[in-house]
């Protein structure tokens, strides 16, 4: 059998511009540094450039967020990080970028390793920082990760004592640990339930 000839038309254009002596001077030394034409250089370059992705193009891989449905930890861990590395991007909405992370972590916290318990806390406590809407939901926010912190602590996780002592040394409220300590008793829910009552 014959093999096809699978030979792509690829009809090229010359592309020209000027430039001052100094960056001609640099693209020339650069080509050479790479045993390449200067245009050569030029053309990779600019394809480089090309093929970045657009930060606001970005989102969450759906093959990902499957794997996190069906209860895969490492890709609702990866979702939680790739939302965070958001967070300092105004092209995200903030609301938006946080709430995606918390709820990927909250799903990678469920599994019980102390590790996330640690990253959940660490979102909440941005979330308080950067994002809460009044002191009581800021109190709200980082009781919860307090509570957190102390549950990894319980189960001999060493980073979260650590956490919490750099809490106690940072001037955290004792308030906010007395609801995190009734969050662990009688759960978020019963909290804010008698919290809102008492307004």
């Amino acid at each position: 059998m014959r093999k096809q000839n699978n030979r792509k038309s690829n009809r090229q254009a010359h592309l020209g511009f000027r430039a001052d002596q100094r960056l001609h001077a640099l693209v020339d030394a650069e080509a050479r540094r790479r045993g390449v034409a200067a245009s050569e250089f030029l053309r990779q370059a600019v394809e480089a450039e090309l093929a970045k992705e657009d930060p606001a193009d970005q989102g969450l891989d759906p093959k990902l967020v499957a794997l996190a449905a069906t209860g895969r930890v490492d890709a609702q861990r990866a979702i939680a990080q790739l939302a965070m590395g958001w967070a300092n991007d105004p092209s995200f909405p903030q609301e938006q970028v946080f709430a995606v992370a918390e709820f990927a972590a909250r799903l990678a916290a469920a599994h019980g390793d102390p590790s996330d318990f640690l990253y959940l806390a660490g979102i909440l406590m941005h979330r308080a920082n950067k994002l809460a809407t009044s002191p009581r939901e800021e109190e709200l926010l980082m009781a919860q990760a307090i509570e957190l912190v102390n549950r990894a602590a319980d189960m001999g996780h060493g980073p979260a004592t650590e956490h919490l002592s750099n809490a106690k040394l940072l001037g955290v409220p004792n308030e906010i640990f007395e609801l995190a300590a009734n969050i662990q008793d009688c759960g978020l829910s019963e909290v804010v339930c008698t919290a809102e009552m008492g307004a």
